[in-house]
C-alpha cells in the first residue's frame, strides 16, 4: 500500500514537473495578447487623432483617451514588470515591457503624423491599470500628437 502511494506521489510530481514549461509558455503567450490588444487601441486612437480637420488658432485639438490593462499576473497569464510608452522618432511611438523578469520587448506604433510624448518623457504604466492614456492632437509649430497618461484615482 505504502508502494502503491509513493509510486502515485512521484508519478504526479513527475508530470507536474513536465507540464510546468508548457504552462510557463501559455502564461507568456497570453500576456502578449494583452499587450497586443493595448497597442492596436492605441494605433487605432492614434489614427483618428491624425484624421481629424486641423485645429483652428487658439482651440484645442481632437482628443482621444484609451483605457489600457495590463496583464496582472493572474493564474492564467504573466505579469508586465514595466511598460512604458516612449516617443524617439517622427512618427513612431515604442511600445516597451518585460514580461515575468524576461528580456525587454519592443512594439513600434506607427502613426501618419509626429507624435511626442508630453514633455518628451516616457510614460510610465505601472500595474495592471487600468490606465488612461491621453492623445492630442496639437499645432503650433508643426502638427503633431501628444501622449500623456492621465492620473486616475482609483
Amino acid at each position: 500500500m505504502i508502494r502503491r502511494t509513493l509510486l502515485a506521489t512521484l508519478l504526479s510530481a513527475a508530470l507536474a514537473a513536465a507540464a510546468t514549461p508548457g504552462i510557463d509558455r501559455a502564461r507568456v503567450r497570453r500576456a502578449n495578447g494583452g499587450i497586443e490588444t493595448a497597442v492596436d487601441r492605441l494605433e487605432a486612437a492614434a489614427r483618428s487623432v491624425a484624421a481629424d480637420e486641423a485645429v483652428p488658432e487658439g482651440r484645442p485639438g481632437a482628443r482621444r483617451v484609451v483605457e489600457i490593462e495590463l496583464p496582472g499576473g493572474g493564474w492564467d497569464e504573466a505579469e508586465i514588470d514595466a511598460a512604458r510608452l516612449d516617443a524617439r522618432s517622427e512618427r513612431t511611438l515604442l511600445f516597451s515591457y518585460r514580461i515575468g523578469g524576461g528580456k525587454r520587448r519592443v512594439r513600434r506604433i506607427s502613426t501618419p503624423v509626429a507624435i511626442t510624448t508630453d514633455g518628451d518623457t516616457p510614460v510610465e504604466l505601472d500595474g495592471a491599470g487600468p490606465h488612461e492614456i491621453a492623445l492630442s492632437l496639437h499645432e503650433d509649430e508643426r502638427r503633431r500628437i501628444v501622449v500623456e497618461r492621465i492620473a486616475s484615482e482609483r
